[in-house]
């Protein structure tokens, strides 16, 4: 995926006085206007690297819209110094659903998921998104229907060379992102419900559901 740059990454505006968003940060010090790519020794990097956790959170928050970061019960100073900035400019960084990534995470950290295997986890369940939205033409990944999952099942090459990603979403949307919605009362649901992603159905769709 195309990692996002200073230019490309917008940033939220602060309207709500969330108090997450006050630590101070220097120009200097700023990862978000950090020129050049995302790579271990970029300055982006090296910026985010020397930042305190609750400048990190500051500048991860900025990146959301109030109702994903007030999502109660989500800490987001839990989650890893590495995740964090995989968040903000790597796989939600360079994409039009950043908010949905950086729930999805918070979640996973909420449930205890083993902080070494955050990455290549969220890769793996951005894949399938990549895929329904370019198969499909779909604006939105919410915009997949049960017709769609059904003719998406009936492809057995895809079936096959996705099978570990579309495990590993039915992992992240089915169990982990549903309970977490299950346990919201319904204005929040109300709130959160467009930065879900969609539940994928396990007929039709054998490998999936392993």
């Amino acid at each position: 995926m195309i990692a996002a740059t200073a230019c490309d990454a917008p940033f939220v505006e602060d309207t709500d006085d969330d108090e997450r968003l006050e630590a101070p940060i220097s120009p200097d010090d700023d990862p978000r206007l950090a020129t050049g790519g995302n790579g271990p020794n970029s300055l982006r990097r090296q910026r985010w690297r020397r930042l305190t956790p609750e400048q990190r959170t500051a500048v991860l928050l900025s990146t959301l819209p109030p109702e994903v970061r007030g999502a109660p019960d989500l800490d987001w100073e839990a989650l890893p110094q590495y995740l964090g900035f995989y968040v903000a400019f790597g796989v939600a960084g360079s994409r039009s659903d950043r908010a949905t990534w950086a729930l999805a995470a918070a979640i996973l950290a909420a449930n205890g998921f083993d902080s070494a295997a955050y990455q290549a986890y969220l890769k793996r369940a951005a894949a399938i998104v990549d895929e329904l939205r370019a198969r499909f033409a779909l604006a939105s990944a919410r915009d997949m229907t049960w017709e769609r999952w059904l003719a998406f099942g009936r492809d057995a090459a895809a079936m096959q060379r996705l099978e570990k990603s579309l495990t590993t979403y039915y992992s992240l949307v089915n169990r982990h992102m549903r309970d977490y919605y299950q346990h919201l009362d319904p204005a929040r649901r109300v709130e959160l419900e467009r930065w879900f992603l969609p539940e994928m159905p396990g007929i039709g769709l054998p490998s999936m559901a392993g």
